[in-house]
């Protein structure tokens, strides 16, 4: 065995297949074939299940993967770790955003990580939270952010935020609630919401059995931009943080009330592999992004949010 081997087998597995493999890695499909077969040779097992729709690892293979990708992520890291002589920071750095909080936090992230680590490669990914934990206990993120994360030895957390709920709909509400909406007024309007495997219904779903009612969710919408349209238009409400609608609340074109009785609250914790190890990379983009959601809630972006002054482990 070998570490072409595991980086070989890794990116068919990625990659769905023997020839898609081939090309990403350069090489030809028969010497990738070879290198694969020989390593379920010395391994004594089957790891990929060949088919008309490509090459799907098994069980083995499933294990395998676990612990090749970590051992190619360390291996990878080498350079990082020691880092060159000019000081400056290199490498990938994979960060995983839940679906709201992508929408305020990407751009501004995107843009300082470009300004002040040139040499980092960060790749974005957006996805629903539950997504989002279970990606980075199998270490295949470096950093991500949770809402209310179970905890787990694969994954350093740390809590960065706690941020309320408001209810969302067109400029009319700050006139009707002035002063913030019960959250028993969900069981009679009309509202838009993400489907049940969301981190943000599972929430409204879990106050509205303490409160003893059952939301009046008309249509399910699992894309933020898609929600926050037909709640601008439709005459519909929805639940979220201030965050992602701030510029459409700065136009006056939504308006958000603090959710009361009971206020509805979760907390966001920033989220590290123990699998993948910590680079510089990694370090100085987590470092960016706590300072990057400060300076939001200082300026009043996220609203309803407020940062420990000393983040704990959660």
């Amino acid at each position: 065995m070998d570490i072409r081997q595991l980086r070989y087998f890794v990116t068919v597995v990625e990659r769905g297949s023997f020839s898609a493999a081939a090309r990403h890695l350069a090489v030809a499909q028969p010497a990738l074939s070879r290198h694969v077969r020989a390593l379920e040779e010395g391994l004594g097992v089957t790891l990929l299940r060949r088919d008309a729709h490509g090459a799907r690892p098994t069980e083995h293979g499933e294990r395998l993967l676990y612990q090749a990708s970590s051992i190619l992520r360390q291996f990878d890291m080498v350079p990082d770790i020691v880092g060159g002589a000019d000081g400056l920071v290199t490498g990938r750095v994979v960060v995983g955003l839940p679906t709201s909080t992508n929408a305020v936090l990407a751009q501004p992230l995107i843009r300082t990580v470009m300004a002040r680590l040139p040499g980092v490669k960060l790749h974005v990914i957006e996805s629903l939270s539950g997504y989002l934990q279970e990606w980075i206990e199998a270490g295949r993120l470096d950093i991500c952010l949770l809402y209310d994360p179970r905890p787990t030895p694969a994954v350093e957390l740390e809590t960065i935020m706690s941020e309320s709920l408001f209810l969302v709909g067109s400029a009319k509400l700050a006139e009707d609630w002035p002063a913030g909406v019960p959250f028993r007024e969900l069981e009679r309007l009309p509202l838009a919401m993400p489907g049940s495997t969301h981190a943000l219904r599972r929430l409204m779903d879990h106050v509205a059995l303490e409160v003893g009612i059952t939301p009046n969710v008309v249509v399910e919408v699992d894309s933020l931009s898609v929600m926050k349209a037909i709640t601008e238009t439709e005459g519909l409400y929805t639940m979220l943080p201030t965050g992602p609608i701030h510029a459409e609340a700065q136009a006056g074109r939504l308006c958000a009330r603090r959710l009361l009785e009971p206020d509805v609250i979760r907390s966001i914790s920033l989220a590290t592999s123990a699998l993948r190890g910590r680079t510089r990379a990694c370090d100085e983009v987590r470092r960016l992004i706590v300072e990057i959601v400060q300076d939001m809630i200082r300026e009043g972006i996220w609203q309803g949010a407020n940062a420990p002054t000393e983040p704990d482990p959660a």
